[in-house]
């Protein structure tokens, strides 16, 4: 998982009974860019919420940074958090 910054391995989400993910996986490298897009209900925001530490899994593992995150986990690496706020 050392070469990775984003590690996600099979992921399944849902909300009752509705599957949002279903079996994703994902790899992003140190200094890659990634663009997110799909139509509305795709899970786009899903995949984020899961990559931040705060989705529930119901199958799957997710790594960021070399760290295994778990519904809960206390965000293990604040000094490498970056916003980005935009206003219309």
């Amino acid at each position: 998982m050392n070469n990775t910054a984003i590690n996600i391995e099979n992921a399944v989400v849902s909300y009752r009974e509705d599957i949002a993910l279903r079996g994703v996986s994902l790899k992003v490298g140190p200094g890659e860019f990634v663009g997110i897009v799909g139509p509305n209900g795709a899970g786009k925001t899903t995949l984020l919420t899961i990559i931040n530490g705060l989705g529930k899994l119901l199958d799957g593992r997710v790594w960021v940074l070399g760290h295994y995150l778990t519904m809960g986990n206390e965000w293990p690496f604040p000094e490498k958090e970056g916003w980005l706020c935009t206003a219309n």
